[in-house]
């Protein structure tokens, strides 16, 4: 009778989730053994000591997320292995984590994976994360008072889930991440005639100084060695020069000394060096009087800029067209042979030549677009707006004001700072934005809109937009809404205007250039001209890989259109290799996937209390290694003496009842 009456009592089987962080933080090595395998030991120890058999255990990989899940019912020592060996097989990965993702995708909602396992209620839940407590983890979705983190934590406290972390984490650890690499000009564009700067972010995530070795390399070939001084808990920018052997798509690397945490001592940059930039000027007003001339400032400008190049920047090839060649261009099919187009009061074109410019922007290229005095307001409109459709930002309204020369005059502030077609502008306001003024200009009716961005404005006229910026496919068109030569404003006078054309025209000119610098997980797109291709077969080779993946380009969408590569496999970081015409005429492209390094941060942890302060009737705990068996067994001894003691309960009060009948019956 008493057996009976104790099966019931005898200990429930449970759900245990292990959640094994592959996050890269995980790689951090305390001699010869990383995170990672230390977080493989804790969960398989857990597994021997305190799972039982009739438990079921969900294992998940977890890092921006659940990355998969696999559920195992532990019935003996086969399922127990089975298990070992699917821990035993997890990878790191480069991402980061996501802890409240995880949690969230576990419990919260219909498809959360309790309700896809149907799971019965009265088991208790356990979730075991092996991790090394990255605090970021617990905040890429807010803070632990927002909404999102509110509605998961809710929800364990409601389900009574018990939540054991277990920190394998290094006591003192030392690190450097490679926070960023780019050039220092902001695009991805460089020139061959002079050395190219370069700016790394190196961030020492440690609670010391550091000493160590930084190598720049470019095509895997060193170019320098620096030796350099890094202060605790700061991110130092340093300063590099590289040169290019030729032109064509290169790779650079930034590599700091080894240290316990090697994947991030790594920065990847991709670039694309040109001899120069094909720039067409289309002149709208051409004169043998210089001073009638509408781009004689402009050409002054490109020269002293084609001499010279900029920054290791490509030197522009220009050259000057009237309105008619333009055209004749155009219906040629030959813009394609230009980066740039600078129109300078250009009053009306054919329709064929401004589809042909406007799908010349669409393809990657770009247009500088000035006014002046020979541009109708109104044709402008009726050829190039399109109700919001074509390449002019704004509807015009007139040119202002009517009397040629005005005695107001409008002084240019800055509207978007940041912006890379204004970058020495912003840098140097004080000095640039002192003296520019406009005399006349044509007016527009501003409307808010998501493809256009106003670069500057007047300061008069309710701040009018002066400079503004049109977005549309690939490329981008910038209208001046004043005149490239002195008739309406004094820029050319000035340094004003050489700025505004270096900064514009080189923003211009890497806005369709294709886009090769990534963050890991993000899609590889490649946009490739259809003459380039002979095979529509690519081979993309993956950083450390030999092997290539085989990959297929998707066919054009129409005439002319380009071939394009969509790649989804990038969760590693490094330089990915493409080539292209893997079987006759090859060649090859690059891509850079980067980490995101907020994740480096190795010694900012999130410990019990923190989640406890916010959440005090969470069940949580943070323990470090060597107590993790023993904590896990703690969650669940609490149920355990709480049962015993209401067995032995139960046992003396049915021994109690069994003495009583006795008793009865010998008085009977």
């Amino acid at each position: 009778m008493g057996s009976a009456l104790l099966g019931p009592l005898a200990r429930k089987s449970r759900n245990f989730f292990f959640l094994l962080d592959n996050s890269y933080s995980m790689g951090y090595k305390v001699g010869a053994t990383s995170a990672f395998e230390r977080a493989k030991k804790q969960l398989k120890a857990i597994l021997d000591h305190t799972v039982q058999d009739g438990d079921i255990v969900i294992f998940a990989v977890m890092n921006e997320g659940l990355e998969n899940w696999n559920r195992f019912r532990i019935g003996g020592e086969e399922d127990r292995q089975r298990l070992k060996d699917a821990i035993n097989e997890t990878v790191l990965s480069h991402k980061g984590t996501n802890y409240v993702l995880a949690l969230r995708q576990l419990f919260v909602g219909k498809k959360s994976v309790i309700e896809r396992l149907g799971a019965r209620k009265e088991r208790e839940n356990i979730v075991v994360v092996a991790t090394d407590c990255q605090q970021c983890g617990w905040f890429k979705e807010g803070d632990l008072t927002s909404k999102q983190v509110r509605t998961v934590l809710t929800e364990l406290i409601k389900r009574k889930v018990a939540l054991q972390i277990i920190d394998v984490s290094a006591e003192e650890p030392v690190n450097v991440s490679v926070d960023d690499l780019r050039l220092e000009s902001q695009g991805t564009t460089v020139g061959l005639k002079s050395g190219v700067p370069l700016i790394a972010t190196l961030h020492n995530r440690s609670s010391r100084q550091l000493d160590g070795t930084v190598t720049l390399m470019v095509d895997d070939m060193p170019q320098e060695t620096r030796r350099v001084t890094l202060p605790q808990k700061k991110a130092t920018a340093l300063k590099f020069e590289c040169s290019f052997p030729d032109r064509g798509v290169h790779y650079v690397t930034v590599k700091w000394d080894a240290d316990p945490l090697a994947v991030d001592d790594f920065g990847y940059l991709v670039v694309e060096a040109r001899e120069k930039i094909e720039l067409l000027v289309v002149n709208g007003k051409p004169s043998p009087d210089p001073t009638e001339d509408e781009v004689v400032l402009v050409e002054s400008a490109l020269r002293a800029l084609q001499e010279e190049g900029v920054s290791g920047l490509p030197v522009f090839d220009y050259e000057v067209r009237t309105v008619g060649e333009f055209e004749e261009l155009a219906s040629a099919g030959r813009l394609r042979n230009y980066q740039v187009i600078l129109l300078a009061n250009v009053p009306s074109m054919t329709v064929e030549a401004y589809e042909n410019l406007k799908e010349f922007v669409k393809a990657g290229g770009g247009v500088l677009y000035f006014m002046g005095d020979r541009v109708d307001p109104i044709t402008l409109n009726k050829t190039m707006y399109e109700d919001g459709k074509g390449l002019l930002p704004f509807e015009c309204i007139d040119v202002f004001p009517k009397q040629r020369h005005p005695k107001e005059r409008y002084q240019v502030v800055l509207d978007a700072e940041g912006h890379p077609a204004v970058a020495d502008i912003e840098a140097y306001a004080t000095t640039v934005l002192d003296k520019p003024r406009v005399e006349r200009y044509i007016r527009v009716k501003e409307e808010p809109r998501r493809d256009v961005t106003v670069l500057l404005r007047l300061t008069g006229q309710n701040r009018s937009p002066i400079v503004v910026e049109r977005r549309l496919g690939r490329g981008s068109a910038i209208f001046v809404f004043t005149s490239a030569s002195v008739a309406w404003n004094n820029w050319g006078c000035l340094q004003f205007l050489p700025i505004l054309l270096y900064d514009t025209l080189y923003y211009l000119s890497s806005r369709g250039t294709t886009k090769r610098n990534y963050k890991v997980g993000e899609p590889l797109w490649l946009s490739v001209q259809q003459e380039k291709i002979a095979d529509t077969q690519v081979e993309v080779y993956r950083p450390g890989e030999v092997e290539p993946l085989t990959e297929e380009l998707s066919q054009p969408k129409r005439l002319g259109a380009p071939y394009e590569l969509l790649f989804r496999k990038t969760d590693k970081s490094g330089i990915y290799r493409i080539v292209f015409n893997p079987r006759q005429d090859r060649w090859e492209d690059y891509a850079a996937f980067n980490l995101d390094t907020e994740e480096s941060d190795v010694a900012n942890r999130v410990y019990a209390g923190t989640l406890k302060d916010v959440y005090p009737n969470l069940r949580v705990r943070v323990d470090r290694p060597g107590r993790g068996e023993k904590t896990t067994k703690d969650i669940a001894a609490k149920a355990e003496i709480w049962r015993t003691l209401i067995a032995l309960v139960l046992l003396l009060l049915v021994a109690e009842m069994i003495a009583a009948l006795l008793i009865g019956r010998r008085h009977a």
